[in-house]
């Protein structure tokens, strides 16, 4: 689940890992606080996020059994 900023106005988010999207643009309504996006991997992987197609922040996604 990624921690979003509460904005007044509708935006695109859109997650990369190594600069390659993982999922289409998703709209973000305004007020929205999180999104949870689907990604698979191995090991420990981080996701750019973008808003708008500004890069915003990376989330670490750790796939190891105990992560």
């Amino acid at each position: 689940e990624l921690k979003l900023p509460a904005r007044e106005e509708s935006y695109s988010l859109e997650a990369k890992m190594n600069g390659e999207p993982v999922a289409d643009p998703i709209e973000i309504e305004p007020g929205t606080t999180s999104q949870t996006i689907s990604v698979t991997g191995t090991g420990v992987k981080y996701v750019e996020i973008y808003i708008n197609g500004e890069y915003y922040g990376t989330e670490k996604v750790d796939f190891t059994p105990n992560g």
